[in-house]
């Protein structure tokens, strides 16, 4: 028969590489708990926000609905000073501009003014596609008009007669 020997008793050398994975293998092991321990506290954070948030309702609600003077105060300030431009906008040059540029072959329909974007649309009749053409060449030879385009064209009847509506928008330089 043959004998094992088992002796437990003699050391074995270990080597580098060994202990190195163990220190490794400890050091991943604590970052991984740390990082662990961070999404717990996170996660409680978040729950105490969402029942701050939830709770306050009706207080928030009573705070909103009242505003202050100081807003109130603003939004006319703004309101009127919107007002005021637009009435202290040289109205008088525009429309003057438009008439000497008009002849009698054309009808104003609708003058349409946008103080905003200091646009103007106009609307009228004409007896054919040359005095239509001949119109917008007008308005383009004004100073006060600037970015003139021909916005649509239709032919319609006018006591009996074709005639063509058009619409053109421009933007005044005044």
């Amino acid at each position: 028969m043959n004998r094992i020997l088992l002796n437990h008793a003699v050391l074995h050398q270990t080597s580098a590489l060994a202990t190195a994975l163990l220190l490794v293998g400890s050091l991943l092991s604590g970052a991984v708990f740390y990082y662990y321990q961070q999404i717990i506290s996170n996660t409680k954070l978040v729950q105490s926000d969402i029942e701050q948030l939830t709770q306050p309702v009706k207080s928030l609600k009573k705070s909103r609905a009242l505003p202050t003077n100081d807003v109130t105060e603003d939004v006319k300030t703004k309101a009127m000073n919107a007002a005021i431009a637009d009435i202290l906008l040289p109205w008088s040059a525009l429309f003057n501009a438009l008439e000497s540029a008009t002849p009698t072959a054309i009808k104003l329909i609708a003058v349409e003014p946008n103080s905003k974007k200091r646009t103007v649309r106009i609307t009228a009749l004409a007896q054919n596609n040359d005095v239509m053409m001949a119109y917008v060449d007008n308005l383009v030879q004004q100073n006060t008009l600037s970015n003139i385009a021909l916005v649509s064209q239709e032919v319609t009847e006018l006591s009996g007669q074709q005639a063509i509506q058009f619409a053109i928008e421009a933007v005044w330089k005044i």
